[in-house]
């Protein structure tokens, strides 16, 4: 699996606001890419990823949506993606700042 960017920065946002993340991944293996699972860090992170096989040389997203509801200030969060290829676990991250109302 190659990540296009596993970096974000979402900047300034207001508290509130829902923050969007696309990331980009290639199946670059031989065999079909399933991503097994998403791990994030608090109950403001949620996700959205294909359920089914990336063939080879296939492209898809991963899609992440950070809920500022409940958090200000600076954020700096990471987002485990589980899959079958090695290595098992790939980090997504994204930071930026949550301004108080």
């Amino acid at each position: 699996m190659e990540l296009t960017d596993a970096k974000k920065n979402f900047g300034f946002v207001k508290k509130g606001e829902l923050v969007t993340l696309k990331y980009a991944f290639k199946n670059i293996g031989k065999d079909p890419l399933f991503i097994e699972d998403v791990k994030v860090q608090c109950s403001c992170t949620s996700f959205d990823f294909p359920k089914y096989p990336i063939l080879p040389n296939h492209s898809d997203t991963i899609t992440i949506y950070f809920d500022t509801k409940t958090v200000y200030d600076r954020q700096d969060r990471i987002v485990e993606v589980y899959t079958n290829c090695k290595p098992t676990i790939y980090k997504l991250r994204f930071k930026g700042v949550v301004l108080k109302p």
